[in-house]
């Protein structure tokens, strides 16, 4: 009985982390899908570059892009030297 009790709590315990790791993977194709039409994760850049302004920052501009406000990266063209 005790044993079923520690499986049961250890099937919990697997299918929580496959479901985090899906979510982890949704969020990576979705940050990959802006990356490509070029949009701009941190607009502005972070002015204190510690992790909890950085994900405040990033935070914002996920819900910014989920109501379709998008700011995209500014296009530079390259010069080449002749």
């Amino acid at each position: 009985t005790e044993l079923r009790v520690i499986q049961s709590e250890l099937n919990a315990l697997r299918t929580e982390l496959t479901r985090d790791l899906s979510f982890a993977e949704v969020q990576n194709s979705f940050g990959q899908i802006f990356v490509a039409v070029g949009a701009d994760p941190l607009p502005g850049g972070v002015d204190q570059p510690e992790y909890t302004s950085i994900a405040t920052v990033i935070s914002d501009t996920e819900q910014d892009w989920a109501k379709g406000q998008i700011q995209m990266l500014e296009y530079r063209e390259i010069e080449y030297p002749e």
